[in-house]
Protein backbone atom coordinates (compact mmCIF):
# COMPACT_ATOMS: atom_id res chain seq x y z
CA UNK A 1 0.00 0.00 0.00
CA UNK A 2 2.76 2.32 0.46
CA UNK A 3 4.40 1.54 -2.67
CA UNK A 4 1.06 2.70 -4.09
CA UNK A 5 0.70 5.91 -2.53
CA UNK A 6 3.93 6.93 -2.64
CA UNK A 7 5.58 6.03 -5.82
CA UNK A 8 8.62 7.89 -5.75
CA UNK A 9 9.59 6.15 -2.38
CA UNK A 10 9.12 2.96 -3.71
CA UNK A 11 11.63 3.43 -7.02
CA UNK A 12 13.75 5.50 -4.37
CA UNK A 13 14.28 2.81 -2.46
CA UNK A 14 14.55 0.09 -5.27
CA UNK A 15 17.19 2.63 -6.52
CA UNK A 16 19.07 2.56 -3.09
CA UNK A 17 18.74 -1.22 -3.65
CA UNK A 18 20.23 -1.33 -6.26
CA UNK A 19 23.27 0.95 -5.72
CA UNK A 20 24.12 -1.18 -2.77
CA UNK A 21 23.96 -4.61 -4.26
CA UNK A 22 26.13 -3.08 -6.85
CA UNK A 23 28.73 -1.79 -4.10
CA UNK A 24 28.58 -5.59 -3.13
CA UNK A 25 29.17 -6.83 -6.38
CA UNK A 26 32.11 -4.74 -6.85
CA UNK A 27 33.42 -5.56 -3.86
CA UNK A 28 33.30 -9.19 -4.23
CA UNK A 29 35.09 -9.15 -7.69
CA UNK A 30 37.77 -6.83 -6.47
CA UNK A 31 38.76 -8.90 -3.64
CA UNK A 32 38.39 -11.86 -5.98
CA UNK A 33 40.49 -10.34 -8.46
CA UNK A 34 43.32 -9.69 -5.75
CA UNK A 35 43.35 -13.28 -4.24
CA UNK A 36 43.75 -14.58 -7.79
CA UNK A 37 46.33 -12.58 -9.02
CA UNK A 38 48.33 -13.14 -5.64
CA UNK A 39 47.29 -16.71 -5.72
CA UNK A 40 46.18 -16.92 -2.57
CA UNK A 41 43.86 -19.24 -3.51
CA UNK A 42 45.96 -22.05 -4.62
CA UNK A 43 49.32 -21.09 -2.57
CA UNK A 44 51.77 -21.36 -4.72
CA UNK A 45 55.27 -21.80 -3.59
CA UNK A 46 57.80 -19.40 -4.25
CA UNK A 47 60.27 -19.83 -7.17
CA UNK A 48 62.99 -22.35 -6.70
CA UNK A 49 65.58 -19.92 -7.69
CA UNK A 50 65.26 -18.94 -3.32
CA UNK A 51 65.39 -22.79 -2.56
CA UNK A 52 62.70 -25.18 -1.81
CA UNK A 53 60.24 -23.45 0.36
CA UNK A 54 56.51 -23.37 0.51
CA UNK A 55 53.90 -21.48 0.26
CA UNK A 56 53.56 -18.70 3.50
CA UNK A 57 50.52 -16.24 4.21
CA UNK A 58 52.63 -13.71 5.93
CA UNK A 59 55.61 -14.06 3.66
CA UNK A 60 52.91 -13.16 0.56
CA UNK A 61 51.24 -10.48 2.29
CA UNK A 62 54.35 -8.64 2.27
CA UNK A 63 55.19 -9.56 -1.18
CA UNK A 64 58.93 -10.86 0.11
CA UNK A 65 58.95 -13.86 -2.43
CA UNK A 66 58.93 -14.30 -6.12
CA UNK A 67 56.05 -16.40 -7.04
CA UNK A 68 56.28 -19.32 -9.18
CA UNK A 69 52.89 -19.22 -10.87
CA UNK A 70 51.07 -16.07 -9.11
CA UNK A 71 50.51 -12.86 -12.08
CA UNK A 72 52.25 -10.24 -9.58
CA UNK A 73 55.05 -10.74 -6.76
CA UNK A 74 54.22 -7.01 -4.72
CA UNK A 75 52.02 -9.07 -2.27
CA UNK A 76 48.29 -8.56 -0.79
CA UNK A 77 49.14 -5.00 1.48
CA UNK A 78 50.56 -3.66 -1.68
CA UNK A 79 47.74 -5.28 -4.05
CA UNK A 80 45.20 -3.47 -1.38
CA UNK A 81 47.31 -0.05 -1.06
CA UNK A 82 47.30 -0.20 -5.01
CA UNK A 83 43.02 -0.32 -4.80
CA UNK A 84 42.71 2.23 -2.36
CA UNK A 85 44.44 4.73 -4.08
CA UNK A 86 43.04 4.15 -7.35
CA UNK A 87 39.85 4.35 -5.70
CA UNK A 88 40.62 7.62 -4.48
CA UNK A 89 41.24 9.35 -8.16
CA UNK A 90 38.22 7.79 -9.22
CA UNK A 91 35.82 8.84 -6.77
CA UNK A 92 37.76 12.60 -6.89
CA UNK A 93 37.58 12.84 -10.23
CA UNK A 94 41.42 13.45 -9.94
CA UNK A 95 42.25 13.46 -13.85
CA UNK A 96 44.49 10.98 -15.65
CA UNK A 97 45.80 7.37 -16.57
CA UNK A 98 47.31 5.00 -14.68
CA UNK A 99 51.09 3.98 -15.08
CA UNK A 100 53.45 1.14 -13.73
CA UNK A 101 56.99 1.04 -15.26
CA UNK A 102 57.90 -2.27 -14.05
CA UNK A 103 55.30 -5.23 -14.66
CA UNK A 104 57.36 -8.56 -14.05
CA UNK A 105 53.73 -10.91 -15.17
CA UNK A 106 51.50 -7.93 -15.27
CA UNK A 107 49.71 -8.65 -11.68
CA UNK A 108 49.38 -4.70 -10.86
CA UNK A 109 48.52 -3.27 -13.99
CA UNK A 110 45.96 -6.05 -14.61
CA UNK A 111 44.45 -5.37 -10.85
CA UNK A 112 44.14 -1.61 -11.82
CA UNK A 113 42.46 -2.08 -15.27
CA UNK A 114 39.54 -4.25 -13.14
CA UNK A 115 39.54 -1.63 -10.35
CA UNK A 116 38.75 0.69 -14.13
CA UNK A 117 36.20 -2.14 -15.09
CA UNK A 118 34.07 -1.89 -11.60
CA UNK A 119 33.37 1.23 -11.27
CA UNK A 120 32.79 1.72 -15.00
CA UNK A 121 35.58 4.10 -15.77
CA UNK A 122 35.87 3.93 -19.85
CA UNK A 123 38.07 7.37 -20.05
CA UNK A 124 41.18 6.17 -18.53
CA UNK A 125 43.66 3.83 -19.87
CA UNK A 126 46.63 1.65 -18.41
CA UNK A 127 49.95 2.30 -19.58
CA UNK A 128 52.12 -1.14 -18.87
CA UNK A 129 55.76 -0.24 -19.38
CA UNK A 130 58.68 -2.79 -19.31
CA UNK A 131 61.70 -4.13 -21.37
CA UNK A 132 60.09 -7.36 -20.72
CA UNK A 133 63.08 -8.72 -21.31
CA UNK A 134 64.58 -8.35 -17.54
CA UNK A 135 66.43 -5.40 -15.73
CA UNK A 136 68.88 -3.96 -17.91
CA UNK A 137 73.19 -4.42 -16.55
CA UNK A 138 74.05 -1.30 -14.22
CA UNK A 139 75.43 1.59 -15.80
CA UNK A 140 77.82 2.28 -12.94
CA UNK A 141 79.84 4.86 -14.71
CA UNK A 142 76.50 7.71 -14.96
CA UNK A 143 74.71 5.68 -11.81
CA UNK A 144 76.88 4.16 -9.51
CA UNK A 145 74.47 3.39 -7.00
CA UNK A 146 73.27 0.72 -8.89
CA UNK A 147 77.25 -0.66 -8.50
CA UNK A 148 76.88 -4.25 -7.15
CA UNK A 149 72.78 -4.71 -8.43
CA UNK A 150 72.53 -8.08 -9.92
CA UNK A 151 68.67 -8.34 -11.12
CA UNK A 152 70.02 -8.45 -14.62
CA UNK A 153 71.44 -11.73 -13.72
CA UNK A 154 67.58 -13.52 -12.98
CA UNK A 155 65.90 -14.91 -15.98
CA UNK A 156 63.07 -15.21 -13.98
CA UNK A 157 62.54 -11.34 -13.90
CA UNK A 158 62.30 -11.25 -17.96
CA UNK A 159 58.68 -12.00 -18.86
CA UNK A 160 57.86 -11.76 -22.97
CA UNK A 161 55.09 -8.77 -23.39
CA UNK A 162 53.16 -11.66 -25.30
CA UNK A 163 53.06 -13.91 -21.81
CA UNK A 164 51.92 -10.42 -20.46
CA UNK A 165 49.09 -9.93 -22.95
CA UNK A 166 48.09 -13.64 -22.43
CA UNK A 167 47.88 -12.80 -18.35
CA UNK A 168 45.79 -9.51 -19.21
CA UNK A 169 43.02 -11.72 -21.56
CA UNK A 170 42.64 -14.43 -18.84
CA UNK A 171 40.98 -12.12 -17.07
CA UNK A 172 39.04 -10.83 -19.89
CA UNK A 173 41.15 -7.21 -19.60
CA UNK A 174 42.98 -6.84 -22.72
CA UNK A 175 41.22 -4.19 -24.98
CA UNK A 176 42.13 -0.81 -25.98
CA UNK A 177 41.85 0.76 -22.17
CA UNK A 178 45.54 -1.64 -22.20
CA UNK A 179 48.59 0.66 -24.01
CA UNK A 180 51.86 -1.32 -23.74
CA UNK A 181 55.25 0.57 -23.71
CA UNK A 182 57.79 -2.08 -24.76
CA UNK A 183 61.68 -1.01 -24.08
CA UNK A 184 64.20 0.46 -21.54
CA UNK A 185 62.56 3.54 -19.72
CA UNK A 186 65.27 5.97 -21.03
CA UNK A 187 64.03 5.36 -24.80
CA UNK A 188 59.96 5.10 -24.34
CA UNK A 189 59.19 7.17 -21.77
CA UNK A 190 60.36 10.53 -22.97
CA UNK A 191 57.91 10.81 -25.69
CA UNK A 192 55.23 7.91 -24.95
CA UNK A 193 51.89 9.96 -25.87
CA UNK A 194 50.50 10.20 -21.97
CA UNK A 195 48.93 13.70 -21.51
CA UNK A 196 48.16 13.05 -17.86
CA UNK A 197 48.59 10.29 -14.83
CA UNK A 198 46.59 10.19 -12.37
CA UNK A 199 48.65 7.15 -10.57
CA UNK A 200 52.53 6.56 -11.07
CA UNK A 201 53.64 2.98 -9.76
CA UNK A 202 57.58 2.90 -10.16
CA UNK A 203 59.17 -0.93 -9.63
CA UNK A 204 62.36 -0.45 -11.70
CA UNK A 205 64.33 -1.68 -8.41
CA UNK A 206 67.64 0.36 -9.80
CA UNK A 207 68.87 3.92 -9.60
CA UNK A 208 68.67 4.10 -13.34
CA UNK A 209 65.25 2.51 -13.99
CA UNK A 210 63.67 4.82 -11.06
CA UNK A 211 65.45 8.44 -11.69
CA UNK A 212 64.05 7.65 -15.53
CA UNK A 213 60.80 7.11 -14.84
CA UNK A 214 60.07 9.89 -12.43
CA UNK A 215 61.88 12.39 -14.15
CA UNK A 216 60.03 11.67 -17.26
CA UNK A 217 56.73 11.17 -15.67
CA UNK A 218 55.96 12.81 -12.55
CA UNK A 219 55.50 16.35 -14.49
CA UNK A 220 52.65 14.69 -16.59
CA UNK A 221 51.20 13.72 -12.51
CA UNK A 222 47.83 15.49 -11.79
CA UNK A 223 47.88 17.86 -8.29
CA UNK A 224 46.02 15.13 -6.21
CA UNK A 225 47.39 11.82 -7.91
CA UNK A 226 49.86 9.14 -6.62
CA UNK A 227 53.31 7.96 -6.75
CA UNK A 228 54.27 4.62 -5.68
CA UNK A 229 58.05 3.40 -5.44
CA UNK A 230 57.17 -0.36 -4.66
CA UNK A 231 61.04 -1.33 -3.48
CA UNK A 232 62.03 1.95 -1.42
CA UNK A 233 61.84 0.09 2.00
CA UNK A 234 64.34 -2.65 0.68
CA UNK A 235 66.71 -1.82 -2.20
CA UNK A 236 69.18 1.11 -1.54
CA UNK A 237 69.32 2.77 -4.96
CA UNK A 238 65.72 2.29 -5.55
CA UNK A 239 65.17 4.48 -2.21
CA UNK A 240 68.65 7.00 -3.17
CA UNK A 241 66.75 7.40 -6.80
CA UNK A 242 63.57 8.35 -4.91
CA UNK A 243 65.21 10.87 -2.16
CA UNK A 244 67.58 12.12 -4.98
CA UNK A 245 64.63 13.43 -7.19
CA UNK A 246 62.30 14.44 -4.54
CA UNK A 247 65.33 17.06 -3.37
CA UNK A 248 66.80 18.14 -6.51
CA UNK A 249 63.06 19.04 -7.27
CA UNK A 250 61.61 20.30 -3.52
CA UNK A 251 59.12 17.83 -3.30
CA UNK A 252 57.84 18.30 0.85
CA UNK A 253 55.26 15.88 -0.20
CA UNK A 254 55.42 13.17 3.24
CA UNK A 255 56.09 9.72 2.27
CA UNK A 256 53.82 7.13 3.56
CA UNK A 257 54.92 3.54 4.15
CA UNK A 258 52.66 0.60 2.70
CA UNK A 259 54.60 -2.96 4.15
CA UNK A 260 57.70 -2.17 5.23
CA UNK A 261 58.49 -2.75 1.54
CA UNK A 262 56.58 0.26 -0.94
CA UNK A 263 56.08 3.74 0.32
CA UNK A 264 53.71 6.18 -1.87
CA UNK A 265 53.15 10.26 -1.53
CA UNK A 266 50.06 12.54 -2.99
CA UNK A 267 51.39 15.34 -5.49
CA UNK A 268 50.09 18.25 -3.79
CA UNK A 269 50.23 21.97 -5.06
CA UNK A 270 49.78 23.76 -8.00
CA UNK A 271 53.28 23.17 -9.41
CA UNK A 272 54.01 20.11 -12.00
CA UNK A 273 57.88 19.79 -11.25
CA UNK A 274 59.98 19.88 -14.44
CA UNK A 275 62.34 16.71 -15.04
CA UNK A 276 65.58 17.42 -12.92
CA UNK A 277 69.48 15.56 -13.33
CA UNK A 278 69.53 13.69 -9.91
CA UNK A 279 72.38 14.18 -7.62
CA UNK A 280 74.52 11.24 -6.15
CA UNK A 281 74.58 12.73 -2.51
CA UNK A 282 73.35 9.61 0.25
CA UNK A 283 70.16 10.65 2.06
CA UNK A 284 68.93 8.34 5.37
CA UNK A 285 66.28 6.19 4.26
CA UNK A 286 62.36 7.51 5.57
CA UNK A 287 60.99 4.00 7.04
CA UNK A 288 62.33 3.40 10.69
CA UNK A 289 59.56 0.70 11.37
CA UNK A 290 57.57 -2.01 9.76
CA UNK A 291 54.23 -0.44 8.71
CA UNK A 292 50.56 -2.61 8.69
CA UNK A 293 48.13 -2.59 5.63
CA UNK A 294 47.27 0.60 6.24
CA UNK A 295 50.39 3.07 5.15
CA UNK A 296 52.47 4.87 8.19
CA UNK A 297 50.12 3.49 10.84
CA UNK A 298 51.63 0.64 12.52
CA UNK A 299 49.99 -1.14 15.50
CA UNK A 300 52.53 -2.02 17.80
CA UNK A 301 49.38 -4.03 19.95
CA UNK A 302 45.87 -3.07 19.75
CA UNK A 303 45.92 0.00 22.41
CA UNK A 304 49.18 1.56 20.86
CA UNK A 305 49.12 3.19 17.65
CA UNK A 306 51.93 4.74 16.25
CA UNK A 307 51.59 7.68 13.24
CA UNK A 308 55.21 9.02 12.15
CA UNK A 309 56.72 10.13 15.56
CA UNK A 310 53.43 10.40 17.44
CA UNK A 311 51.87 7.67 19.24
CA UNK A 312 48.46 6.81 21.16
CA UNK A 313 46.88 5.19 23.69
CA UNK A 314 43.60 3.73 21.71
CA UNK A 315 41.08 2.51 24.49
CA UNK A 316 37.85 2.72 26.19
CA UNK A 317 38.94 1.33 29.00
CA UNK A 318 37.76 4.18 31.85
CA UNK A 319 40.57 3.35 34.17
CA UNK A 320 43.16 4.04 31.45
CA UNK A 321 41.60 6.51 29.42
CA UNK A 322 41.18 8.80 32.85
CA UNK A 323 44.65 7.70 35.02
CA UNK A 324 46.77 8.61 31.95
CA UNK A 325 47.81 12.00 30.64
CA UNK A 326 48.32 13.12 27.09
CA UNK A 327 52.11 14.41 26.24
CA UNK A 328 52.64 16.43 23.13
CA UNK A 329 54.38 12.94 21.21
CA UNK A 330 51.49 10.69 22.85
CA UNK A 331 48.07 11.33 22.93
CA UNK A 332 45.03 9.39 25.00
CA UNK A 333 42.28 8.54 22.55
CA UNK A 334 39.12 6.94 23.82
CA UNK A 335 37.97 4.79 20.93
CA UNK A 336 38.17 1.21 19.90
CA UNK A 337 41.15 0.09 17.41
CA UNK A 338 37.99 -0.58 14.73
CA UNK A 339 36.67 2.97 15.00
CA UNK A 340 40.39 4.18 14.41
CA UNK A 341 40.98 1.84 11.47
CA UNK A 342 37.76 3.29 10.05
CA UNK A 343 38.89 6.84 10.04
CA UNK A 344 41.73 5.48 7.98
CA UNK A 345 39.93 3.57 5.79
CA UNK A 346 37.59 6.40 5.47
CA UNK A 347 40.98 8.53 4.41
CA UNK A 348 41.72 6.49 1.77
CA UNK A 349 38.40 6.95 -0.12
CA UNK A 350 37.26 10.75 0.69
CA UNK A 351 39.08 13.79 0.94
CA UNK A 352 38.51 15.54 4.00
CA UNK A 353 39.48 18.88 4.00
CA UNK A 354 37.57 20.75 6.42
CA UNK A 355 36.53 19.32 9.89
CA UNK A 356 34.54 20.44 13.24
CA UNK A 357 34.83 18.40 16.42
CA UNK A 358 32.79 18.38 19.46
CA UNK A 359 34.33 17.11 22.35
CA UNK A 360 38.41 17.14 22.69
CA UNK A 361 39.29 15.04 26.20
CA UNK A 362 42.31 15.16 26.40
CA UNK A 363 43.26 16.06 22.44
CA UNK A 364 43.48 12.38 20.99
CA UNK A 365 40.83 12.58 18.70
CA UNK A 366 41.86 16.21 17.07
CA UNK A 367 45.52 14.54 16.61
CA UNK A 368 44.75 11.74 14.99
CA UNK A 369 42.68 13.51 12.32
CA UNK A 370 44.78 15.70 11.67
CA UNK A 371 47.47 13.12 10.85
CA UNK A 372 44.69 10.90 9.03
CA UNK A 373 43.10 13.35 6.99
CA UNK A 374 45.65 16.08 6.46
CA UNK A 375 43.03 18.52 6.74
CA UNK A 376 43.34 22.57 5.81
CA UNK A 377 41.34 23.40 9.23
CA UNK A 378 40.19 21.36 12.13
CA UNK A 379 38.24 23.36 14.82
CA UNK A 380 36.74 22.02 18.02
CA UNK A 381 35.28 22.80 21.06
CA UNK A 382 34.87 21.68 25.13
CA UNK A 383 32.79 22.13 27.82
CA UNK A 384 36.06 21.97 29.70
CA UNK A 385 38.00 25.74 30.14
CA UNK A 386 41.19 24.34 30.65
CA UNK A 387 43.44 23.93 27.26
CA UNK A 388 44.91 20.75 26.62
CA UNK A 389 48.72 21.34 27.67
CA UNK A 390 49.39 18.74 25.44
CA UNK A 391 47.70 19.42 22.27
CA UNK A 392 49.18 23.22 22.92
CA UNK A 393 52.74 22.19 22.65
CA UNK A 394 51.84 19.59 19.34
CA UNK A 395 50.46 22.52 17.67
CA UNK A 396 53.56 24.84 18.47
CA UNK A 397 55.91 22.11 17.99
CA UNK A 398 54.35 21.92 14.13
CA UNK A 399 53.50 25.33 13.29
CA UNK A 400 50.38 23.99 13.03
CA UNK A 401 48.33 27.08 14.47
CA UNK A 402 46.39 28.20 12.05
CA UNK A 403 45.24 24.59 10.73
CA UNK A 404 44.32 23.02 14.36
CA UNK A 405 41.66 25.52 16.14
CA UNK A 406 40.96 24.45 19.62
CA UNK A 407 38.08 26.08 21.76
CA UNK A 408 37.63 25.79 25.36
CA UNK A 409 34.64 26.53 27.64
CA UNK A 410 31.83 25.94 25.22
CA UNK A 411 28.75 24.12 26.17
CA UNK A 412 28.00 22.03 22.85
CA UNK A 413 23.92 23.20 23.28
CA UNK A 414 25.25 27.07 23.63
CA UNK A 415 23.75 28.29 19.81
CA UNK A 416 25.48 31.51 20.46
CA UNK A 417 28.58 30.28 21.49
CA UNK A 418 29.26 27.84 19.04
CA UNK A 419 27.50 29.89 16.16
CA UNK A 420 30.42 32.19 16.90
CA UNK A 421 32.97 29.43 16.21
CA UNK A 422 31.19 28.09 13.23
CA UNK A 423 30.86 31.05 11.38
CA UNK A 424 34.19 32.67 12.07
CA UNK A 425 36.04 28.67 11.49
CA UNK A 426 34.01 28.25 8.29
CA UNK A 427 32.32 31.41 6.92
CA UNK A 428 31.23 29.44 3.63
CA UNK A 429 29.49 26.18 5.23
CA UNK A 430 31.73 23.82 4.06
CA UNK A 431 32.95 21.56 6.34
CA UNK A 432 33.75 18.18 5.15
CA UNK A 433 32.98 16.20 8.69
CA UNK A 434 31.60 16.58 12.10
CA UNK A 435 32.32 14.45 14.83
CA UNK A 436 30.59 15.02 18.13
CA UNK A 437 32.02 12.60 20.81
CA UNK A 438 31.36 15.14 23.41
CA UNK A 439 28.86 14.61 26.15
CA UNK A 440 26.70 11.55 24.59
CA UNK A 441 23.53 13.20 26.00
CA UNK A 442 20.09 13.64 23.96
CA UNK A 443 19.32 16.91 24.45
CA UNK A 444 22.71 18.58 24.28
CA UNK A 445 23.82 16.51 21.28
CA UNK A 446 20.44 17.13 19.75
CA UNK A 447 21.17 20.64 20.50
CA UNK A 448 24.75 20.54 18.57
CA UNK A 449 23.14 19.22 15.25
CA UNK A 450 20.94 21.53 15.12
CA UNK A 451 23.58 24.41 15.13
CA UNK A 452 26.45 22.48 13.57
CA UNK A 453 24.50 20.63 10.51
CA UNK A 454 24.08 23.30 8.53
CA UNK A 455 27.90 24.33 8.42
CA UNK A 456 28.27 20.68 6.31
CA UNK A 457 28.76 20.75 2.90
CA UNK A 458 26.27 19.31 0.58
CA UNK A 459 27.40 15.07 0.87
CA UNK A 460 29.59 15.78 3.97
CA UNK A 461 29.25 13.60 7.27
CA UNK A 462 28.22 14.19 10.09
CA UNK A 463 29.67 11.47 12.79
CA UNK A 464 27.79 10.80 16.47
CA UNK A 465 29.46 8.56 18.54
CA UNK A 466 29.16 6.18 21.85
CA UNK A 467 25.11 6.69 20.67
CA UNK A 468 24.09 3.39 22.38
CA UNK A 469 25.02 3.20 25.87
CA UNK A 470 21.46 3.06 27.18
CA UNK A 471 21.61 -0.51 25.67
CA UNK A 472 25.09 -1.83 26.36
CA UNK A 473 25.01 -3.87 28.52
CA UNK A 474 26.24 -4.74 32.79
CA UNK A 475 25.30 -2.82 35.46
CA UNK A 476 27.56 0.40 34.76
CA UNK A 477 24.78 1.38 32.09
CA UNK A 478 21.72 -0.52 32.74
CA UNK A 479 21.50 0.40 36.71
CA UNK A 480 22.38 3.71 38.32
CA UNK A 481 25.15 5.39 36.16
CA UNK A 482 25.96 8.41 38.33
CA UNK A 483 26.81 10.49 35.00
CA UNK A 484 23.91 9.24 32.57
CA UNK A 485 21.25 7.92 35.27
CA UNK A 486 17.31 8.55 34.39
CA UNK A 487 18.73 10.65 31.38
CA UNK A 488 16.96 10.12 27.89
CA UNK A 489 18.78 7.55 25.28
CA UNK A 490 20.95 8.94 22.50
CA UNK A 491 18.90 6.51 20.62
CA UNK A 492 15.86 8.87 20.26
CA UNK A 493 18.21 11.08 18.18
CA UNK A 494 18.82 8.21 15.96
CA UNK A 495 14.82 7.84 15.63
CA UNK A 496 14.57 11.42 14.60
CA UNK A 497 17.37 10.98 12.02
CA UNK A 498 16.08 7.83 10.63
CA UNK A 499 12.66 10.09 10.56
CA UNK A 500 14.31 12.97 8.69
CA UNK A 501 15.83 10.87 5.96
CA UNK A 502 12.51 9.45 5.07
CA UNK A 503 10.99 12.72 4.93
CA UNK A 504 13.34 15.02 3.69
CA UNK A 505 16.24 13.21 1.82
CA UNK A 506 16.90 16.31 0.12
CA UNK A 507 18.35 17.16 3.59
CA UNK A 508 19.85 13.58 4.94
CA UNK A 509 20.53 11.53 2.21
CA UNK A 510 21.70 8.46 4.41
CA UNK A 511 22.10 7.50 7.95
CA UNK A 512 24.43 4.69 8.41
CA UNK A 513 24.88 2.75 11.74
CA UNK A 514 27.65 0.92 13.16
CA UNK A 515 28.24 -0.28 16.27
CA UNK A 516 28.58 2.71 18.55
CA UNK A 517 28.79 5.13 15.42
CA UNK A 518 26.15 6.81 13.23
CA UNK A 519 27.44 8.66 10.10
CA UNK A 520 24.52 11.04 8.57
CA UNK A 521 25.44 11.27 4.82
CA UNK A 522 24.05 15.71 4.04
CA UNK A 523 22.02 15.52 1.33
CA UNK A 524 22.30 17.98 -1.75
CA UNK A 525 19.54 20.16 -0.76
CA UNK A 526 19.20 23.88 0.34
CA UNK A 527 19.21 24.37 3.98
CA UNK A 528 15.90 25.59 5.42
CA UNK A 529 15.98 29.10 6.49
CA UNK A 530 16.55 30.60 10.10
CA UNK A 531 17.74 28.59 12.93
CA UNK A 532 17.40 24.91 12.01
CA UNK A 533 15.65 22.54 13.94
CA UNK A 534 15.30 18.62 12.52
CA UNK A 535 11.88 17.89 14.48
CA UNK A 536 10.68 20.68 12.29
CA UNK A 537 11.29 18.84 8.84
CA UNK A 538 10.09 15.36 9.69
CA UNK A 539 6.64 14.07 8.99
CA UNK A 540 4.74 11.82 11.72
CA UNK A 541 1.40 11.92 10.27
CA UNK A 542 0.28 14.84 12.23
CA UNK A 543 1.84 13.61 15.46
CA UNK A 544 4.10 15.13 18.18
CA UNK A 545 7.72 13.62 18.92
CA UNK A 546 8.52 12.38 22.32
CA UNK A 547 11.65 11.14 23.58
CA UNK A 548 10.07 7.30 24.05
CA UNK A 549 13.34 5.85 25.12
Amino acid sequence: MIGFFNPFARLRREAEQARAEKRVARDQYLSLMQDCLTNRHYEDPPLKTFGDRPYDEMVRERGMDWPSTAHTMIGTARMANLRGLVETVIEERIPGDLLEAGVWRGGACIFMRSILKAYEESGRRVWVADSFEGLPPPDTARYPADAGQTFHEYAELAVPLEEVQRNFSRYGLLDDQVAFLKGWFKDTLPDAPIEKLAILRVDGDLYESTSDTLSNLYGKLSIGGFVIIDDYGVVDACRKATDDFRAANGIVDPLQAIDGVGVYWRKSGGIDYPAATPDHENRPAVIERPASLWGGFYWENDERLLIRDVAFLVTCDMDKLMGTSSTEDHFVLGKARSMVEDSIALSRRRKIGKIFEIGIFKGGSMILNDLVFAPSRIAAVDFNPAPVEAMTRYIEKTGKSDVIRPYYGIDQSDRQAMEKVLSGEFPDRDIDMIVDDASHLYEQTRAAFNISFPYLRPGGLYIIEDWGWAHWSGDFWQKDNPYFGARPAMSNLLIELFMLAASRPDLIESVEVVCSVITVKKGQGKMPEGDFDLGEHYLMRGKPFTAPL
